[in-house]
């Protein structure tokens, strides 16, 4: 039976996580160049979506061909000024909210702009807090009054209920069929977008999983993912928050089944199968390193083989929950000598409090080469103490031990041993390194089957 330790050791949340949630799409316009890219990089830090025009033309060509939840407009420009942009503007029907930006601080001024259609009006010179606070309380009222269409879809009920998704914005944009997968965590719909007829996975943490910890791994996740663009890496198309601030993540539906699930069913994989599968998970992988991105959590559950006409065992990478930033992260979300992941996978130097790496996650793929070669995995203990103990000091057995098409000191012996090394240094020191060697293999096999 296969038992998997989940371990997290110490820790806390350390404060300045930067979330990667996109607070709101907006347009700045204004023609000085100075005051735009102020206003651009203020919000930009805060989360927001921003795109800016330079000149009221410009601006109000960017209205009519973009969507946009909220515009920052200035009143002077010399081809256009604010207030004929904005008559025009809700003269054709636009309902966004607007904050007017002027020097002019009669009355009769400002009686002028909101008539002509703006929901706020700030005096320069102004403070970009004053700003931020009043972009985001014109959000809250343009939320609030603007209710959510009914839900897609019939028959549905029992699959919104299990998410808590009636009356949600969410269950408007997507139409919920069935759930695919729960755990105690969270739970994950097969959903379908309307209008691009396409399926989709939306991932949702449980209301008793919504601690603080939870929701912020979660929007990591969100966040890693979001910046590989891969084809053996989930895609993520949207993350946000529900009305109810349910966290959720819409992402690539995969017609498939996990790399486990394969493994239960077959039994130990044929070699070019295993050697096949283990290549692409390192091209995923390695664009996610490439990126800074460490998974962390690499298991065969963590990797989807995805169904396809022209292809069999298209592998995925998903589950980047545990994902650590190496690069350009402001902070942690856990402490420096956290252990976290799942503890058969964990390479040595992690349980000693060292800080996870590229080699980290080679180690996890050595015990899944291992794993799919054997069908067992590499140290099996009946206690957490006991399972460290030959993590930490037993070397790991050679796979050709347990099948009889694998010669000792063969190619996969040697692998299996090189990525399971105690030493990082003696390890493949990248997941492009261990893909070259694997593809020395494939192409091994495949002129042994043509011979």
């Amino acid at each position: 039976m296969r038992q998997l330790w989940q371990t997290e050791v110490g820790g806390g949340i350390l404060q300045g996580l930067q979330y990667c949630l996109v607070m709101a799409r907006i347009l700045v316009i204004d023609d000085d160049l100075r005051t735009l890219e102020t206003i651009q990089d203020s919000l930009t830090h805060e989360q927001h979506a921003v795109s800016v025009a330079s000149s009221g033309l410009d601006g109000w060509e960017k209205l009519q061909n973009g969507e946009y939840d909220l515009v920052v407009l200035d009143w002077e420009m010399e081809d256009m000024s604010g207030v004929d942009l904005l008559t025009r503007f809700r003269a054709a029907g636009g309902k966004i909210p607007i904050i007017m930006l002027t020097g002019r601080t009669a009355i009769d001024d400002k009686e002028s702009g909101l008539g002509a259609g703006a929901n706020d009006y700030l005096v320069k010179p102004f403070s970009m807090r004053e700003l931020s606070a009043r972009i985001k309380a014109n959000l809250r009222t343009q939320e609030l009054a603007t209710a959510p269409p009914p839900p897609l879809g019939t028959g549905n009920e029992a699959v919104l209920a299990r998410g808590d998704l009636a009356g949600t914005r969410l269950a408007a944009n997507y139409e919920f069929v069935e759930v695919i997968g729960e755990g105690a965590v969270g739970i994950v719909f097969k959903a379908r977008h309307p209008r691009l007829n396409k399926l989709v996975a939306v991932k949702m943490l449980r209301p008793s999983n919504a601690r603080a910890t939870a929701v912020e791994r979660f929007e990591r996740e969100a966040c890693a993912i979001s910046q590989i663009n891969h084809y053996n890496v989930v895609t993520v198309y949207d993350y946000g928050l529900t009305e109810r601030q349910r966290p959720f993540i819409v992402m690539e539906y995969i017609d498939g089944e996990s790399l486990l699930d394969k493994i239960d069913r077959e039994g130990p994989l044929p070699l070019a199968t295993a050697c096949a599968i283990l290549v692409q998970v390192c091209r995923g992988l390695q664009e996610a390193h490439d990126h800074g991105i460490i998974h962390r959590d690499l298991k065969p559950e963590n990797i989807v083989l995805q169904k396809r006409s022209d292809r069999a065992d298209w592998a995925k990478l998903v589950d980047f929950g545990l994902a650590h930033l190496t690069e350009g992260a402001r902070a942690r979300l856990t402490n420096p000598d956290s252990v976290v992941g799942t503890l058969q996978f964990l390479a040595p130097e992690r349980l000693r409090g060292a800080p996870a790496d590229a080699r980290s996650d080679v180690f996890s793929l050595g015990v899944i080469l291992f794993e799919m070669l054997t069908a067992r995995q590499p140290f099996e203990a009946d206690s957490m103490d006991s399972l460290q103990s030959q993590l930490l000091n037993t070397p790991v057995e050679r796979p050709s031990l347990y099948r009889e098409d694998i010669e000792p000191e063969s190619a996969f012996d040697r692998v299996v041993m090189k990525a399971m090394a105690k030493n990082p240094s003696d390890r493949y020191q990248s997941a492009l390194e261990l893909r070259r060697e694997l593809g020395h293999i494939y192409q091994s096999l495949a002129s042994d089957q043509q011979l």
